[in-house]
């Protein structure tokens, strides 16, 4: 969920109900969004950034008591009760999205788990890093179940189409994010103007494609890198639907089953 778009009572309240209808299997992920988004519903990168911090703090104080008040920026109440209450106790997990070392290691002081994508590897790795060495700093036991690493994936019959695939990827992805102030690209260095301006990279490392076989060998070999025990695939959206649907059938079928058996 993108939580600067939403009041805070809604989101916790719908977390509530979610877990029950998933018999306690919810989890929790929140993201600040995009400059590209924002600036449709008339939202600045450093408003949605605050209010990001300001709802993020109220999550965290509902999740651990029904009954709460908050004097804030842009909400202020008092011994407001949410409900209903989550069915897993003390809270559902809560993963967070993140694209620097900073946000990283936020996380790791937060309690939450992190995913990322968009990078290269090599700095993958380095948040990583710096978010198990944070949560070590503050007693904070982390492993592979609490690191995620997201890509976009195009299951193709065989690997012959797999460097016409990615580099296409590569640039409908550049074009997309083109507008995006945050993106470092050699082309054009992110301008940090603001603490809050965290910049990301596209490597080619962010498009995964092939066969389900390729496919299983790149995901596995990212993971065991990064130390990772998570992977999140989103697919080419430029395929039409029927074709998106058996990709998530092939997926299931062939890729996830090797993706289990792997360890990290």
């Amino acid at each position: 969920m993108v939580a600067p778009y939403h009041a805070p009572w809604q989101l916790i309240e719908e977390i509530g109900m979610l877990d029950h209808l998933t018999g306690g299997r919810l989890e929790i992920g929140t993201a600040a969004g995009i400059p590209n988004e924002m600036a449709k519903v008339g939202l600045g990168h450093d408003e949605a950034r605050e209010r990001n911090d300001e709802i993020v703090d109220i999550l965290d104080a509902a999740l651990k008591s029904p009954v709460i008040s908050h004097h804030g920026k842009f909400w202020q109440f008092d011994n407001l009760r949410l409900t209903p209450r989550p069915v897993q106790q003390p809270a559902p997990p809560v993963w967070v999205t993140a694209v620097s070392v900073s946000s990283a290691r936020k996380a790791a002081r937060r309690g939450a788990k992190l995913c990322t994508g968009f990078h290269p590897l090599g700095r993958i790795i380095e948040m990583f890093d710096a978010f198990r060495d944070e949560a070590e700093k503050v007693g904070r036991k982390v492993g592979p179940d609490d690191l995620c690493i997201r890509r976009q994936v195009t299951m193709l019959g065989d690997d012959r189409e797999i460097a016409a695939v990615v580099d296409t990827q590569r640039r409908n992805t550049r074009k997309f994010l083109e507008a995006d102030p945050r993106l470092d690209s050699p082309e054009r260095p992110a301008i940090l103007d603001t603490p809050t301006a965290h910049a990301f990279s596209v490597g080619d490392d962010e498009f995964i494609a092939g066969a389900p076989d390729t496919i299983a060998a790149q995901i596995i070999e990212q993971c065991r890198a990064a130390g990772a025990g998570h992977f999140a695939a989103t697919f080419n959206r430029s395929r039409p639907p029927e074709v998106l649907k058996q990709w998530y059938v092939d997926y299931g079928r062939y890729v996830i089953p090797k993706l289990r058996h792997a360890a990290v």
